[in-house]
């Protein structure tokens, strides 16, 4: 028989007994043997006794289930004491109404009453990084607990996770890490030192990490002068991040430390790279991690994790702009070589989408320099072609100007570029090294990777281009301007006796170098001005430049009401949007009005793109505030002092919302780095 079903037993029973006695008593007072008020003491004395009875009986079988329960909970609150486990109950409101007995002990304090958003503050919450695991993870003298919230149930409970955070740390600790670093201008220090020096140098590097290596735990090999392989745990690399790599940076030396007299850095860049234990593919990507610091300027650290975006430290410091030319010079006779073949009758140069002053001054003057080169040095005819046909409002306007010196047959469609590529083709990409912002994209399906160059000034974003050899790749990122590079190469190549260059190719590199500079106010070097200086014996005239650049009042006033709409996202910092369309360069030009005021380290525009649906961010930045990683985080890219982003599929206000949160996130200043 149930507990319920006893209860209604003994209650029936109490209500028989009662009913025997009162027809007794009714019997009893018809046949006149009782009086009818000792009948009715005897009812209530009945009534009475009946239920204090049943009293009784509820009482007995209530305070037995409250012991059978009481156990019951407490042997649960010891099971799940035993296996480190809490359990907490809160109120809607959030203030805690029960704790088990785990939680009594590990956390002394009374918590009953207090809101179970508080009790948790003292704590630390752990990266997630640090341990995997469903719930948060919370340290607390010495335990790390992992937390779990029942919202439905107002509930909480609390895991002591600290033996398995223990051997899981442990792991994370002795995972492998490998990495390469590389004296990034070994190869100019060979060309310009001599043998005596250029040992001293090497020697200083070797002597330096040894003296790192007592200090972390790592080993390194050289397998190729100036290159080293390393291998570490992620502990040490742990630490090295920490500090941003910082002791890498402070092993910067210049070379007159040596009784050298030109001035010039030891400049390293390192990879590192972990994730995963397949030791081949580490390797690999530590190699493919060094070459994205040296495409991005070199004097950097390039981390990959297996699966995951670059991580890039140092950034803000880039090579010495005294760097040699032996490079420029070395690639460029390699191109010479290839112009040298019969078979090679063709050369199209790219520059990129909506090419500009600087995409298509390049793109012509080398191509002129090419063919006045092929003919006079090899007596062969070479036929130019440059593949644009979207130009932005200043490019378009100067060739419509100056329509009668340029053959208009020149500029060619990628329909047109294809059938003219083949393996005999020379081609040449300018101002960009992203295959994806070439207006063709079929570009180098037919054509020979060693005949195809890329010459260019900004940050590759995303790694070194792979439809070309090796070797074939020319990026400074301390140059102003790829009219900068193609003027260097020139001159590297011209003598007195023959001007392969007319001046009015000087004059289109000029504005090239001028609109990329912003007149010289800006990402100029000794190196810039020595180009001006060279394009002006050749013919160039500044004040045409100056004249090219002016804008109309059109324009002007769109300028001046995008920057009147500025807001200042943090201190120096500066934002300014609109849901217009408006040209791409006038996106441009307002990031560099804008830049004008002092105190302004950096400002970002954003308008609408003519006839799409997505936006163009244009970023300018000076006192080495570098613009470009804020790019990066949008989905961008460019250069250290001017860069630019595109959305996607993001509306306006999500766009500017994504760049402001890039803009507060990104430490910029070199002194942060």
């Amino acid at each position: 028989m149930n507990k319920k079903a006893k209860i209604w037993f003994y209650f029936l029973i109490n209500l028989v007994y009662m009913l025997l006695f009162l027809i007794t008593f009714i019997v009893l007072y018809h046949l006149k043997l009782i009086s009818s008020f000792l009948l009715f003491g005897l009812f209530i004395f009945l009534l009475i006794s009946s239920l204090i009875g049943l009293l009784w009986i509820l009482w007995k079988f209530l305070h037995k289930t409250s012991k059978i329960h009481s156990s019951l909970y407490k042997y649960i609150d010891e099971v799940i004491d035993e296996n480190n486990l809490g359990l907490i109950l809160h109120a809607t409101n959030g203030k805690i109404i029960w704790i088990s007995s785990f939680i009594k002990k590990r956390f002394p304090e009374n918590w009953i009453g207090k809101n179970i958003d508080d009790v948790f503050k003292k704590g630390t919450k752990i990266n997630e990084e640090n341990i995997t695991g469903d719930g948060e993870i919370y340290s607390d003298k010495g335990y790390v607990y992992s937390l779990k919230r029942y919202r439905d149930k107002n509930a909480i409970s609390i895991r002591d996770i600290t033996l398995y955070d223990n051997v899981l740390q442990n792991y994370s600790k002795e995972k492998i890490v490998i990495g390469e670093i590389e004296i990034d201008n070994f190869q100019l220090l060979v060309s310009t030192l001599g043998e005596e020096d250029l040992f001293k140098v090497k020697t200083f590097v070797i002597n330096s990490l040894d003296d790192l290596t007592k200090t972390y735990n790592f080993s390194y090999r050289q397998y190729i002068e100036g290159k080293f392989w390393v291998v570490t745990n992620y502990e040490t690399f742990s630490k090295l991040r920490n500090k941003n790599f910082n002791m890498f940076n402070e092993k910067e030396i210049e070379l007159n430390n040596f009784g050298y007299e030109t001035k010039q850095m030891i400049s390293l860049s390192a990879g590192f790279v972990y994730g995963i234990n397949d030791i081949s593919k580490l390797n690999q990507l530590a190699k493919d991690a060094i070459m994205y610091s040296k495409t991005r300027g070199g004097n950097q650290i390039t981390v990959f994790k297996y699966g995951d975006k670059p991580m890039v430290y140092g950034s803000n410091s880039e090579i010495n702009s005294s760097t040699s030319r032996s490079e420029l010079n070395y690639i460029s006779k390699n191109l010479l070589a290839v112009l040298s073949n019969p078979e090679v009758e063709n050369i199209i140069l790219y520059g990129h989408k909506n090419s500009d002053l600087d995409a298509l001054g390049s793109c012509f003057a080398l191509g002129q320099f090419l063919v006045n080169y092929a003919k006079h040095k090899y007596n062969l005819t070479k036929n130019m072609y440059i593949q644009n046909v979207t130009f932005d409002s200043t490019a378009f306007h100067f060739l419509e100007t100056n329509s009668d010196f340029l053959d208009k047959k020149m500029f060619i469609k990628p329909s047109m570029a294809n059938k003219y590529t083949n393996k005999n083709t020379l081609i040449i990409v300018l101002d960009t090294a992203e295959e994806t912002r070439i207006e063709n994209p079929n570009a180098f399906i037919n054509a020979d990777p060693k005949k195809i160059f890329i010459f260019d000034h900004h940050r590759v974003v995303s790694g070194r281009p792979e439809f070309l050899s090796k070797g074939n790749d020319y990026i400074d990122t301390m140059a102003s301007s790829a009219s900068e590079i193609v003027t260097e190469i020139i001159a590297l190549n011209s003598n007195r006796e023959y001007k392969f260059l007319s001046p009015f190719a000087a004059q289109m590199l000029l504005n090239g170098i001028y609109l990329d500079t912003n007149q010289f106010k800006k990402s100029t070097s000794m190196k810039t001005f020595n180009a001006a200086s060279i394009l002006s014996l050749w013919g160039a005239e500044s004040t045409k430049s100056i004249e090219t650049l002016k804008i109309s009042e059109k324009i002007f006033n769109i300028i001046n009401k995008i920057s009147q709409k500025s807001e200042e996202v943090k201190p120096g910092f500066f934002l300014s949007y609109t849901n217009e369309e408006i040209d791409l360069d006038v996106v441009s030009m307002a990031a560099d009005f804008m830049l004008n005021i002092q105190g302004r380290k950096a400002t970002f525009v954003i308008a609408k793109v003519v006839g799409k649906e997505k936006y163009k961010m244009s970023a300018r930045g000076i006192n080495n505030t570098n613009v470009q990683i804020i790019a990066e985080a949008v989905g961008g890219g460019g250069h250290f002092s001017a860069a630019a982003a595109e959305s996607t599929t993001e509306s306006l206000e999500e766009f500017v919302d994504n760049i402001r949160q890039a803009i507060v996130s990104v430490r910029n200043e070199s002194n942060n780095n």
